[in-house]
């Protein structure tokens, strides 16, 4: 009841449960027989809450664009470059893609009515896509700055690199799938905005038509991402900072 509680009382909370749902959605409609007669009728209300759930989305983060934009003025004198870098870009994409979001729901909502929805969403998903692709070059980085500080650097490199060359060999693939385990469960802040970003970027991709995947995956990578960022929420110190 406290999670519930917790989540409830903040508007990141709400929109995590709707997104987690919301994606639910898509994964189970697509799952289902489309030629049973009674399964098309729970289709066509799963489609229907689904759209449901991205409107209310949108409405709950109806003038966040301008706050992600300000937050550029901070990210961008961070002393480290290539993070003020990144994290500022990132932001700026982010911003971008919701204020395009914003223009999507007046139209979802009827009080503008001339707008071309198929064209902002491509936009949209254009910003979200660059957004994405610049948080897990971030993510790259924070990894490869993390194992650069191993003081057993060389040793893990040694490690993982004999295990691929002598994969016969079942206790150097022993060793090294701890060493990985432990990294993960150790950074945890890093494993979680990894998979998050690694997995929402599927979903633009496949709404530019770059890629083609079934409704179900994408719902399925949606639902996984949801589930990520539920758990930053309910525990900060899994957060990546800074941000």
């Amino acid at each position: 009841m406290e999670t519930i509680i917790k989540l409830n009382s903040q508007v990141a909370g709400k929109d995590k449960v709707a997104r987690l749902l919301q994606y639910s959605c898509r994964t189970i409609w697509d799952s289902l027989n489309s030629k049973d007669d009674a399964q098309l009728a729970l289709i066509s209300q799963l489609k229907n809450l689904e759209y449901i759930l991205s409107s209310f989305r949108k409405l709950l983060r109806f003038g966040k664009s301008f706050e992600v934009f300000y937050g550029t003025l901070k990210s961008i004198h961070y002393s480290d470059a290539w993070l003020a870098f990144t994290i500022t870009v990132t932001k700026i994409c982010q911003a971008t893609f919701l204020l395009t979001d914003h223009i999507i729901w007046l139209s979802r909502s009827g009080l503008f009515k001339n707008i071309d929805t198929t064209k902002w969403s491509l936009r949209s998903n254009r910003y979200w896509l660059v957004s994405l692709v610049m948080s897990l070059v971030r993510d790259i980085y924070e990894i490869n700055r993390v194992i650069a500080s191993f003081t057993s650097y060389k040793s893990l490199t040694s490690c993982i690199t004999s295990s691929i060359i002598s994969i016969r060999c079942a206790k150097d693939v022993t060793v090294c799938a701890s060493s990985v385990a432990e990294f993960l469960v150790t950074y945890k802040h890093l494993t979680i905005d990894t998979i998050k970003n690694i997995c929402d970027l599927f979903i633009p991709l496949n709404g530019l038509g770059y890629i083609k995947m079934q409704p179900r995956i994408i719902g399925l990578l949606g639902v996984i991402s949801s589930l990520m960022g539920l758990i930053v929420i309910l525990d900060p110190s899994c957060k990546l900072l800074p941000q």
